[in-house]
Formats: C-alpha cells, sequence, structure tokens
C-alpha cells in the first residue's frame, strides 16, 4: 500500500511517499482504509524530532495520528463494530490507505470523513485539559491560541459547560471567535490590560494553546501559576518558578497524549472544528 514516512528528522520536505506492507489489527483494534487523515500539531513535532528523546523512533517511520474511514478488518475482541462501518477515531502510522486504530468512535450521518478526521487529538485535547485546570461553571477561562484546532474545541466544550471564555487570536479572527461562543482580544502587547477590559470579574483559569511565550502574562491574570496548563511552551514549569505569586508551578501536557475515548467521541453535542484559520 502507500503510505508517507520520513526516514530523518527535519521538517515536511523529508516526508515521502512509499510503498509498505499493510498493517493488520491486532486484539482491541480495527483497521481501516482511510478516507481522510487528521493533520495535528503534534505530528509535525515527533517528525522534527522535538521529541526523540521522548518517543524514540526506528526510522523510517508513519506518521499521524487521526483519520477517518471504513473498517475492513476487526482484531480479537472488539465487539461494538462491524466490517464495513464508517469510523473515525486515533491509532498510528494514518497517513497511509489503510490504517490500524487503537480506539474509535461511528462517525454521524450527514459528517464528512474530513470533518470527522480532524476530531479524534484536537477535541481529546481539549477535554483534557479543560479537566486538568479545573475551571467550572460560572468561571472565566482565558484560552490562548483559541483559534486553531485546540482552541476551537476547547472554547466551544468549555461554552456548553457554563464557562465563560476570552480567547486570543489575530486580528482578522476576532469574528471566528465570536461565531463559536468567546470574548475575543488580539495577541501582543498589552495582552493583561486588554484582557481585564473584557473579564472585569478576572480570569479564573488560562490555557495557553499557542506556546507564544505568555506564560508570565497568564500567571498574571490567574493570580496563580497552577491554574495555567501549557500544551505548547515547554518552558513554561520554569517560568513559573520564577513567578513571584506562588512557589507552586503550572502544568505542560502533551497534545494527543492519549486516546479519544469512544463514547465521549461520539457524544451528539459535539463541537464544530473546521480547518484551523490562519493566526
Amino acid at each position: 500500500m502507500k503510505a508517507i514516512q520520513f526516514a530523518t528528522y527535519g521538517g515536511p520536505e523529508v516526508l515521502r511517499l512509499v510503498d509498505v506492507e499493510e498493517p493488520h489489527a491486532g486484539p482491541g483494534e480495527v483497521r481501516i482504509a482511510v478516507r481522510a487523515a487528521g493533520v495535528n500539531g503534534f505530528d509535525g513535532k515527533v517528525r522534527a524530532g522535538y521529541l526523540a528523546e521522548q518517543m524514540p523512533l526506528t526510522l523510517p517511520a508513519g506518521t499521524g495520528l487521526d483519520a477517518a474511514g471504513v473498517v475492513d478488518e476487526v482484531g480479537e475482541d472488539v465487539v461494538d463494530v462491524e466490517v464495513g462501518a464508517a469510523v473515525f477515531g486515533s491509532g498510528r502510522s494514518t497517513y497511509a490507505e489503510f490504517a490500524v486504530l487503537t480506539s474509535w468512535a461511528a462517525k454521524p450521518e450527514g459528517m464528512s470523513f474530513e470533518e470527522a478526521a480532524g476530531y479524534p487529538v484536537p477535541v481529546e485535547t481539549a477535554i483534557r485539559i479543560l479537566d486538568q485546570v479545573g475551571v467550572t461553571a460560572g468561571q472565566t477561562l482565558l484560552v490562548s491560541g483559541a483559534a486553531g484546532g485546540v482552541g476551537s474545541a476547547v472554547v466551544q466544550i468549555a461554552r456548553a459547560r457554563g464557562i465563560t471564555v476570552v480567547g486570543t487570536a489575530s486580528a482578522r479572527n476576532q469574528d471566528y471567535l465570536r461565531s463559536i461562543g468567546a470574548v475575543p482580544t488580539t495577541y501582543g502587547d498589552g495582552l493583561v490590560d486588554r484582557v481585564r477590559g473584557v473579564a472585569q470579574d478576572g480570569v479564573d483559569a488560562a490555557l495557553d494553546i499557542a506556546g507564544s511565550g505568555v506564560i508570565s502574562e497568564l500567571i498574571e491574570l490567574t493570580g496563580e501559576p497552577s491554574k495555567v496548563v501549557s500544551i505548547a511552551d515547554f518552558s513554561a514549569p520554569s517560568r513559573a518558578r520564577r513567578s513571584r505569586r506562588s512557589p507552586r508551578t503550572c502544568r505542560c501536557v502533551r497534545s494527543g497524549g492519549a486516546a479519544v475515548r469512544r463514547r465521549r467521541a461520539a457524544h451528539p453535542g459535539r463541537p464544530h472544528v473546521p480547518p484551523p484559520p490562519r493566526r
């Protein structure tokens, strides 16, 4: 079959379309004929070698975590799906004609394969970091980098939970943020004052999606490093330790680090996660 692989770490130019043997579903897995693959920022970090120490690979290696397609092989102990079912989910080496998924959900009718493939990592990451930061109904959440895939999911899930969301994005994406329920503001100098201007009751927690070097500002706005979670700034814990506000640190967690949960992914109140607009 045809698949995308890389034999050395690097930028997109190291990706190659190659012929490889077809994978097969093991116990608790399914194989799909891929109709669309999700493209995540995490894929690029792995390919570039940023996570080589934490996730050593045997090269050449495939790429991609998310996909949508039609089940054509069911592994042992799988009882909730049959060959021919349209599904989406997470697995391994999904930039290929066939891919093995380790977690999945039925693709709702009316949802395209392309849209479905964009859900697993962004939505799972959004749910996980919202739970980790501990923000609840009636509180205010600041999302730095709210217009991308994970940010879009965070905003809509938080709003569904009764949380007020202030989101940052470029000037061209302010209307987009309004359309998904966020109170928008822009990046850059003066962020703290702009956020305080639109969140006059204060900010209870903050999520850093963009990794744009604003950890200090997020700590200043929340008043507590432990109320800040980043998925993009690996220097966040050290930045928090330099803060005079608290000895406790903020957290940096990895997007794409856990599989999408089947029932959670299939929840009927799904957010809309379009291809990320320009930031």
